[in-house]
C-alpha cells in the first residue's frame, strides 16, 4: 500500500496523470496533481506528536461531563492553541440543566480571501462509560474521542509553525457533552445557523487511532451525508492523493456523531473515522496503549489534506439561477460575486438528460448565454470558481428549459396577515417574462377575475380588499410573457385575512380509540372533558383525525387563542409539520395553551421549540413518573393525576414524562413531583419544569408536558380558565350582556340548579342549517344521557333533564356537563344534581 501511494505521488508530481489512478477512481478535472503546499503540510504530521496529545487528555482519568475537572481540560485545549500562536481562541459557553455550565473550545485561524466564509473542523473532548456512576472519576476515552481532539491540535501546530495561510477562515471545534446527546455541537451549529454563517464545509473527526490490521490492509471511513456528495468526494480524493489508506464507504447519514448536527441544520459535512468498530470503547480498556500511533499518523494525513485543500479552493458561486431565453433555444446563467480576490473566471457545464448534447465554457463577468439548444427538454446546468492557478471551486447547479410559451408558475402559496392576504410564488425563469396574472375569487370552482389590470411584475402579491366574515377566498395565477403568451393556471390556494377575533379554539390532535389502557381514550371523552374545562366560553373544535390537509395559518388565524391537546402515545408529531402556522400565529399575537404527550416528539428541540415555546432542552425517561404537578409560579394551581383514569398505573402515576427546560426568556410555571424519592428511577423527574410560559413577538404560549385529561378535572378547570380569563383576556358570554357573537351556540342557565327531580334550559343556535346534538357528560368525560340527537335547529330551543341516564336509572349526586353540538362548534355547562 506504502509503495503504490509513494509511486502515485512521483507520477503526479512530474505530471504523468491520468483520469484514473490505481485505485480505480476518476478525478475531476483540475483536481489530479498533489500540491507541493498541501504534501509539506501532509509531511509533518508526527505521530508522537499526536500521541503526546492522547496522553495528556487520558491522564484527566475522566471527561465525564459531569465531572469537575470540565473546566481545567477546556482550558488546557485552549492553551495549545494559543501556544501555537491562534490568538482568537475562545470557549462557547452552554448551560444544561443536569450538566450544569460547558464549554466549547474553538481557535480560528484567519482567511486571506474569503473572510464571511468558514471551515469548521471538530472532534468531541468528553469521555464516558456505559455506566455513569464509575465515569465520575475514571473514563481514560484515548480513541473516543482524545484521538480526534489529538488530530485537530496536531493540525493546528503544524499550520501555524509553516505559516500556513487559507483562502477561507478555517475553525478548530473541541465539542463538550457528545456523549450524552451531541449537546456542544447542537449548541454549536443552531447559533452558526442563526447568526447566517457561510460554512463551506464542517468536518468531524471522532475516533481515529484504533487498528489491528496489517499496515496493507489499513483502511479510513467516510460517512456520506445527503447534499454534501462533493465535499465527500474531496475527501476520498484526498485520502488517495495525500495518506497510505484506503477510503471506503461509511454509513449514509449517521446520526452517531457531532456531524449529524451541523447536517441537519444544511451545512456540507464530511465524517472520517477508522473502519472498524473498537472493542474497549466505553470501557476502562480505551486506552493510549490499545491505539496505532502509525496508523493514527495516516489518518491525520488524511484529515490535513481535506481540510488544507478544501480551504484552498476558490469560493463557490453564489446566488446562481438558469433563467429560460424565451426563445426555444437560449438559457441564460446568472450568479453574484463571491467576495473572493482570486476568482478571475468562471466555468459553465451544461448537458441534457441523456449526455447527447453538452459543452462547456470559460466565462469571465456575472452571466453567461447558452445557445443552441433544443426546445421544451431540460438541461444541467453547472457552474464553477475559477483561480488564476486553475484551481476550481465546488459547482453549483441548476437546470432549465429553453420554451416558447412561459412555464405555469411554482410554489404558489397563501399567508395571511393582519387583515390581508399576500400571495406569493417562485420567480419564472423566462428571460422575457412580462408578469403574472392572479385571479380571485369567492368560489372554489369559479376562476374569478384578475385582481390587477395590468401583470404583477413582482412574486408576491398583497390583497387587502378582503373581509374575513366572507370565509375563504381562492387565488389561482398564471405567467405572461412579453409576446403575450401565457401559461397554464396554477393549482388554486385559499386563505382568509388574519383577524384573532373569533375566540378560542380546541384542537384535538389525540388519536382517536376504542381500545383498552391509560393512552386510549374515546374521543367523545376527550371531547367532552376540555369543553368542560372552558365552560362559560364559546369555541369551536378542530379534530385533526378529521381532517385529512394539515392545519394551517388561514385555518387557526381568525381565532384569538387556542387549547391544544394531545392525550395519547400514538403519532405524536403533528405540531412538527404545522410548525410555521403555529409560529405565524403566536407572531401575530394568538395565544396558545398546549396540553401533550411527548413534546419532544411532537416538536423536537429547535428554534422552533426554542423561540416560540420557551423550550430549550427536554428530557425524557420511560421510567419517569409523574403525580404532581406543583406550581412555582403566582396564581396558578396546583394539579394532581385523577386514580380513576389510569386505573392500571399502580400509585396514580403518569409515565413517559417528560421535563422541558426554559430558555432564558421563559418562565417555569410548574414542575413535577411523584410518590417516589428523587432517587429511585421513577422519581428522576421530581422538581423538573412540566409547564412553561413564553411569549414569542406579540404572542404567547403556555406548554404543559403532561395532558390536563389526566389531572382532577376541578383543578385542571381553575387552571384553563385563569389561563383564559387571567392570561389571554377571553371574554365568557357573562362579560358582556349587550353582545352577543355571530353565528355562536350558547346554553342558557338552568332552573332550578341545583335540581332534584328535573331542570330546564334554553339553547340558542343561529345557524338554522346544520344540525343540533345535546348531551349530558359525568365528570369522567363519560356520555351518560342524550337529550337531542342530529335534530333539526331553531333558533330558541328549551329542552328538559330529569336527572335520568339512557337506561331510564336515577343518577348519583354530583356535577354534571350539559354539552351543545353544531357542526365543528361546541358549548358546554354545569349542572348540579342533588338528592
Amino acid at each position: 500500500m506504502k509503495r503504490i501511494s509513494f509511486l502515485l505521488v512521483i507520477m503526479l508530481l512530474m505530471g504523468s496523470v491520468f483520469a484514473v489512478n490505481n485505485f480505480g477512481f476518476e478525478f475531476p478535472e483540475g483536481r489530479r496533481q498533489v500540491s507541493a503546499e498541501i504534501l509539506q503540510l501532509v509531511q509533518a504530521v508526527n505521530a508522537d506528536s499526536i500521541m503526546s496529545y492522547i496522553q495528556v487528555l487520558q491522564d484527566f482519568e475522566t471527561r465525564y461531563y459531569l465531572a469537575p475537572n470540565r473546566l481545567e481540560i477546556a482550558t488546557w485545549l485552549k492553551d495549545q492553541f494559543i501556544r501555537f500562536g491562534i490568538t482568537d481562541t475562545e470557549f462557547q459557553i452552554l448551560e444544561h440543566p443536569q450538566g450544569g455550565t460547558q464549554y466549547n473550545v474553538i481557535a480560528t485561524l484567519p482567511g486571506l480571501e474569503s473572510e464571511d466564509e468558514y471551515i469548521y473542523i471538530g472532534a468531541h473532548y468528553d469521555s464516558t462509560l456505559e455506566s455513569p456512576v464509575p465515569s465520575m472519576t475514571l473514563a481514560p476515552g484515548a480513541d473516543d474521542d482524545a484521538s480526534g481532539c489529538a488530530a485537530i491540535l496536531e493540525i493546528a501546530r503544524i499550520m501555524m509553525l509553516a505559516g500556513f495561510q487559507p483562502r477561507c477562515n478555517i475553525r478548530f471545534v473541541a465539542f463538550a457533552m457528545e456523549e450524552t446527546g451531541l449537546h456542544g455541537s447542537y449548541y454549536c451549529s443552531y447559533h452558526l445557523r442563526e447568526n447566517g454563517t457561510k460554512l463551506r464545509a464542517y468536518i468531524n473527526l471522532d475516533m481515529i487511532a484504533f487498528m489491528e490490521s496489517e499496515e496493507d490492509d489499513w483502511q479510513i471511513r467516510l460517512h456520506p451525508y445527503t447534499g454534501s456528495e462533493q465535499q465527500h468526494q474531496f475527501a476520498w480524493e484526498q485520502v488517495i492523493l495525500y495518506s497510505d489508506l484506503t477510503p471506503v464507504e461509511g454509513v449514509q447519514d449517521t446520526t452517531r456523531g457531532d456531524s449529524y448536527c451541523f447536517w441537519i441544520r444544511g451545512f456540507p459535512t464530511i465524517y472520517l473515522q477508522e473502519p472498524f468498530l473498537n472493542q474497549h470503547m466505553h470501557t476502562p480498556e480505551d486506552t493510549i496503549d490499545k491505539l496505532n500511533p502509525q496508523f493514527c499518523a495516516q489518518m491525520v494525513k488524511a484529515i490535513m489534506a481535506t481540510l488544507a485543500g478544501y480551504s484552498l479552493m476558490p469560493a463557490m458561486p453564489r446566488e446562481m439561477k438558469v433563467l429560460d431565453g424565451g426563445n426555444g433555444h437560449e438559457l441564460v446563467v446568472q450568479w453574484a460575486s463571491s467576495n473572493d480576490a482570486s476568482i478571475t473566471q468562471y466555468k459553465a457545464c451544461y448537458s441534457n438528460a441523456d449526455g447527447s448534447i453538452s459543452g462547456e465554457e470559460i466565462v469571465a463577468g456575472f452571466s453567461h448565454t447558452i445557445s443552441d439548444l433544443v426546445q421544451d427538454e431540460e438541461y444541467t446546468v453547472q457552474l464553477y470558481s475559477m483561480d488564476a492557478e486553475g484551481k476550481y471551486s465546488f459547482w453549483v447547479q441548476g437546470s432549465g428549459i429553453p420554451r416558447v410559451i412561459p412555464q405555469t408558475p411554482l410554489n404558489i402559496s397563501e399567508t395571511p396577515i393582519s387583515d390581508a392576504i399576500q400571495i406569493s410564488w417562485d420567480a419564472n425563469i423566462e428571460w422575457d417574462l412580462a408578469g403574472y396574472i392572479l385571479y380571485k375569487s369567492n368560489s372554489e370552482s369559479q376562476l374569478g377575475t384578475p385582481i390587477t389590470t395590468l401583470p404583477i411584475t413582482d412574486t408576491s402579491f398583497t390583497d387587502t380588499d378582503v373581509n374575513s366574515q366572507d370565509g375563504f377566498y381562492y387565488y389561482t395565477l398564471q405567467a405572461i410573457d412579453q409576446d403575450g403568451n401565457i401559461s397554464e393556471l396554477t393549482d388554486t390556494v385559499s386563505s382568509r385575512p388574519l383577524t384573532l377575533d373569533r375566540g378560542i379554539l380546541i384542537v384535538d390532535e389525540t388519536k382517536h380509540s376504542i381500545g383498552a389502557g391509560t393512552y386510549n381514550i374515546p374521543n367523545d371523552l376527550v371531547d367532552a372533558f376540555y369543553e368542560g374545562l372552558l365552560e362559560g366560553f364559546a369555541a369551536d373544535q378542530f379534530d385533526c383525525e378529521e381532517h385529512d390537509e394539515l392545519l394551517r395559518l388561514a385555518d387557526i388565524g381568525i381565532y384569538s387563542s387556542i387549547l391544544w391537546h394531545g392525550n395519547d402515545m400514538a403519532e405524536m408529531d403533528y405540531i412538527a409539520r404545522v410548525k410555521p402556522a403555529i409560529k405565524g400565529y403566536l407572531a401575530a399575537g394568538g395565544k396558545i395553551l398546549f396540553s401533550v404527550m411527548g413534546i419532544n416528539r411532537s416538536m423536537g428541540v429547535d428554534d422552533f421549540a426554542a423561540q416560540c415555546l420557551g423550550i430549550q432542552q427536554t428530557l425524557s425517561s420511560s421510567l419517569a413518573r409523574l403525580k404532581y404537578a406543583t406550581s412555582v409560579s403566582e396564581g396558578f394551581f396546583d394539579m394532581q393525576v385523577d386514580p380513576q383514569k389510569i386505573s392500571n398505573s399502580p400509585g396514580g402515576h403518569l409515565y413517559h414524562i417528560t421535563a422541558i427546560y426554559p430558555t432564558d426568556n421563559a418562565q417555569i410555571l410548574y414542575v413535577a413531583g411523584s410518590d417516589f424519592e428523587d432517587e429511585h428511577y421513577f422519581g428522576v423527574l421530581n422538581g423538573s419544569p412540566v409547564g412553561l410560559r413564553n411569549f414569542y413577538e406579540a404572542g404567547e404560549a403556555i406548554t404543559l408536558s403532561f395532558p390536563l385529561y389526566y389531572m382532577y378535572q376541578d383543578q385542571a378547570k381553575d387552571f384553563v380558565q385563569h389561563v383564559f380569563r387571567n392570561l389571554f383576556m377571553e371574554d365568557t358570554a357573562s362579560d358582556d350582556p349587550y353582545h352577543t357573537p355571530p353565528a355562536r351556540l350558547a346554553i342558557g342557565a338552568n332552573h332550578p340548579n341545583p335540581f332534584l327531580y328535573s331542570t330546564r334550559f334554553v339553547i340558542t343556535a343561529k345557524d338554522e342549517h346544520l344540525p343540533i346534538s345535546v348531551s349530558v357528560y359525568n365528570l369522567r368525560g363519560q356520555r351518560v344521557r342524550t337529550l337531542a340527537k342530529d335534530a333539526a335547529p331553531r333558533t330558541v330551543d328549551e329542552l328538559s333533564w330529569d336527572g335520568k341516564d339512557e337506561k331510564g336509572m336515577r343518577l348519583a349526586s354530583g356535577i354534571y356537563m350539559l354539552r351543545l353540538v353544531q357542526g365543528n362548534r361546541s358549548v358546554a355547562r354545569k349542572v348540579v344534581l342533588m338528592h
